[in-house]
C-alpha cells in the first residue's frame, strides 16, 4: 500500500502527464533511495547519478554559480523530478540537500538512456521535463524583479511551495525558516516575518516550527498580482 502511494505521489507533477509506456518504464527503473535529513543527494561539478523524483519529504536547491553563501534558490517537494543535466553530458550546477528524511526514486543514467534509445520519441518527455524548470526558473527571476517587498515575499513563498501557478490537491507545507525566506526573497528577515505574521492573522497561511503550509494559494497569487 505504501509504494503504491509513493508511486502516485511520483506521478502527481510531470510524470502523470507523460505517456503510461513511458511512465511505466521509468517506475521499472527506479532505485529507492531513503536520504536522511541534511544528507547530500547530489553536488555541483558532478556529471553522473541519473534522474531521480520525490515520493516523500524536501529537498532544498542551492545554486551554485554565484557567491559561496547563496541561498536556498529552490525546494523539491514530492511529484518533483530533477537531475537532468548529466543526461545532456552536462556538469550539475546546484547541490540538493535533504531537509528532513526523504525517499527518492532514482533512475540511474545508464538505465535511463537505454530507456530513451529504445524509444527516441520519448525525448520529448524529457524536453517537457527541461521546460518545465526553464519556466519555472525564469519566473523566479521575474519574482525577485518585483519591488514591492510584500509581493515578492509572497511570490517566492508560492514559488518554493509549487503553487506559483496551480492549486495542489491538498495545501503543502515546507521546512522554511524566516531566515531561510527572507534570504531566497532578498530581504531583510524582519520584513519577512511580519508578512508571514499578517498572512497567518488572515488565515491564509498556517504557521508552526520552521514550517510553512500554504491554505489560500489562489488568494495570496491575487495578492501577488494585484
Amino acid at each position: 500500500m505504501a509504494v503504491s502511494a509513493d508511486i502516485q505521489r511520483l506521478r502527481s507533477g510531470w510524470l502523470g502527464r507523460q505517456p503510461a509506456m513511458f511512465q511505466a518504464a521509468l517506475i521499472d527503473a527506479v532505485t529507492w533511495r531513503h536520504a536522511d535529513a541534511e544528507a547530500t543527494i547530489n553536488l555541483a561539478g558532478e556529471q553522473g547519478g541519473g534522474i531521480w523524483g520525490i515520493a516523500r519529504g524536501q529537498i532544498d536547491i542551492i545554486g551554485a554559480l554565484g557567491v559561496a553563501d547563496s541561498p536556498i534558490a529552490d525546494i523539491h517537494l514530492p511529484g518533483i523530478w530533477g537531475g537532468m543535466a548529466p543526461l545532456f553530458n552536462r556538469a550539475r550546477v546546484s547541490n540538493a540537500t535533504a531537509r528532513i528524511p526523504t525517499l527518492l526514486a532514482i533512475v540511474p543514467l545508464v538505465r535511463l538512456k537505454e530507456i530513451l534509445n529504445s524509444h527516441p520519441e520519448w525525448w520529448e518527455c524529457i524536453g517537457q521535463l527541461t521546460m518545465d524548470f526553464a519556466i519555472r526558473y525564469g519566473g523566479a527571476t521575474g519574482d525577485l524583479l518585483i519591488r514591492d517587498s510584500r509581493q515578492r515575499v509572497i511570490a517566492v513563498l508560492l514559488r518554493l511551495a509549487d503553487c506559483r501557478h496551480r492549486d495542489p490537491a491538498t495545501p503543502p507545507s515546507i521546512i522554511l525558516s524566516h531566515n531561510d525566506l527572507a534570504a531566497a526573497a532578498n530581504m531583510s528577515r524582519h520584513l519577512a516575518g511580519e508578512t508571514l505574521r499578517n498572512l497567518a492573522e488572515q488565515h491564509m497561511i498556517e504557521l508552526g516550527y520552521r514550517q510553512v503550509t500554504i491554505l489560500k494559494a489562489a488568494a495570496l497569487r491575487a495578492l501577488v498580482n494585484a
